[in-house]
C-alpha cells in the first residue's frame, strides 16, 4: 500500500487494501467478500464490506472508522475464515504474504 498511501506514487489513496488467494494460496481470486466487524467472530456491526475485483484486489478510500480495532471476515461460497485478532488499519499485505500467510478463501 506504500505507493497508495498521501506521498505515494500511486494516483488514489486507500484505506484498506490487499489482495485475496485461492485455497492452496498461488492464485489470486475474484468475487470474494471481505466483511470488517467491529466485534470477534461476524459479532458486532459491520463497518466495510468489500468484493475481491478481477485481480483478487479489494481497495476503498472511503475513510473506515477503525476505533479500537476491526475483525476481517473472508466470505466466499457460503463460507467464511475469520481473523481473530483485531486490525488498526487497512494495510493487509503488509503482514500477509510476508510474515504470515496470504489472504486466503475459507
Amino acid at each position: 500500500m506504500r505507493c497508495h498511501l498521501p506521498d505515494g506514487e500511486g494516483e488514489i489513496c486507500w484505506n484498506v487494501a490487499g489482495t485475496i488467494y485461492n485455497t492452496n494460496g498461488q492464485q489470486p481470486m475474484s468475487g470474494v467478500q471481505v466483511a470488517l466487524f467491529t466485534a470477534p467472530l461476524g459479532h458486532g456491526e459491520v463497518r466495510q464490506t468489500l468484493q475481491s475485483d478481477g485481480t483478487g484486489n479489494i481497495y476503498t478510500s472511503s475513510s473506515v472508522a477503525f476505533g479500537s480495532g476491526l475483525f476481517p471476515a473472508v466470505i466466499y461460497s457460503g463460507d467464511t475464515a475469520f481473523m481473530t485478532e483485531s486490525i488498526r488499519d487497512g494495510a493487509c499485505n503488509r503482514c500477509h504474504g510476508r510474515s504470515t500467510e496470504r489472504v486466503r478463501v475459507p
